[in-house]
């Protein structure tokens, strides 16, 4: 037990000007010795007055240690300033020029490991990787507040309103990180692996020339028909309800076929697959998943197979492009595709393909064939 600060009394929290017995919730006082324990300074709560919370929560998610600037960071990490503040801005880390010290020894060891990959990637290479993860941690992150919201945190918010519950509830949340984190690896692991592919002479040799990425790629979009008028006619409440629904009917079709899912645009996902089988076993049963739910509007869907260049986590190219333009040009619960892609359909696949004629496209030099494809 040696070492150990007992917690301020009442009577000593009242001498520091905190807390005021005859006016305070109870309950501010329990919150106080709470903050001070996390490590939250006298002067802090001062200047916070009755904004205690958010500088709790600021002391449960800043990390252990001292707080740096950004040159001390950079030379305890071994790093100069410039290439510090590059992977700071490519983080989105509101910390990553001046002297504020907001810098600690996780950050530290975060730097050692980015210079490992500039090591084995690059500068320019790295930084792109960093880039690419900080909007996927932007994501979840987003996510993660609307979900503790929506769950634990308007609970305890409700339940005391001194704001103990809630530091409490958040103390809670910041004890998962690190399983949470542990998981994310893990699936990133798994996902490195599912996505080993072969590499043509065509990719190979215009990744050696020109540095970039340009798989063969089936790419696909999907989107609700009419979501804009079923979104005027429903409150916030059910629009969330109804995306939540297409969300996860999209996750589990697309996935469930081996394709991924790339990106949610509003009522529109972008996915892509290996093959056209592949995706077009998607677009159909994600068709499917949609037009048998009675709470969501119609879906129609297209897919084009064709080179993509990949970067950051999005995939760009006419490819790209041509998918996105013919789902403009696809029926209502249905599924197009070039007459093109739709002929590399495996044999196996269970899929017919009614060929439409050819569909005149602005800026193409070529009319596209065009093809309905059809459960068998």
């Amino acid at each position: 037990m040696t070492g150990e600060i007992a917690p301020m009394t009442d009577e000593e929290l009242e001498a520091t000007g905190l807390f005021d017995p005859d006016t305070d919730d109870p309950g501010r006082a329990d919150l106080l010795r709470r903050c001070l324990g996390l490590g939250v300074t006298v002067d802090e709560l001062r200047a916070a007055g009755d904004r205690v919370l958010p500088v709790a929560v600021d002391a449960i998610f800043r990390g252990p240690g001292e707080q740096l600037t950004l040159a001390e960071a950079a030379a305890r990490a071994g790093l100069d300033d410039q290439l510090t503040e590059a992977i700071g801005r490519a983080t989105g880390f509101a910390g990553a020029r001046g002297e504020l010290r907001v810098w600690n020894d996780d950050d530290i060891e975060a730097l050692a490991r980015f210079a490992a990959a500039r090591d084995l990637l690059g500068a320019d290479a790295m930084l792109q990787l960093v880039r690419a993860g900080a909007a996927a941690v932007a994501r979840v992150g987003d996510t993660a507040i609307s979900v503790f919201m929506t769950s634990a945190g308007a609970a305890a918010m409700a339940e005391d309103s001194s704001g103990l519950a809630s530091l409490d509830a958040n103390v809670r949340a910041a004890a998962l990180l690190d399983e949470f984190g542990s998981w994310l690896t893990q699936s990133l692991r798994r996902y490195l692996r599912a996505s080993y592919r072969d590499t043509s002479e065509e990719e190979l040799a215009t990744a050696l020339e020109h540095g970039v990425d340009t798989p063969m790629l089936t790419v696909g979009f999907a989107d609700l028909v009419g979501s804009t008028g079923h979104a005027e006619r429903r409150s916030l409440v059910e629009l969330d309800a109804a995306l939540e629904r297409f969300e996860l009917a999209a996750a589990d079709v697309v996935n469930a076929r081996g394709g991924r899912l790339v990106k949610f645009i509003g009522d529109e996902v972008m996915f892509r697959a290996d093959d056209p089988s592949t995706g077009a076993e998607a677009a159909l049963d994600l068709v499917t998943a949609v037009r048998d739910d009675p709470q969501l509007p119609p879906i129609r869907a297209a897919i084009v197979h064709g080179m993509v260049l990949s970067r950051e986590g999005d995939f760009h190219g006419p490819t790209v492009n041509l998918a996105a333009r013919l789902l403009k040009l696809a029926p209502m619960n249905g599924v197009v595709a070039p007459l093109a892609t739709a002929e590399q359909l495996g044999t196996d696949a269970p899929v017919d393909v009614e060929p439409l004629g050819a569909i005149e496209m602005a800026g193409m030099a070529e009319p596209v064939e065009l093809a309905l494809l059809r459960r068998r």
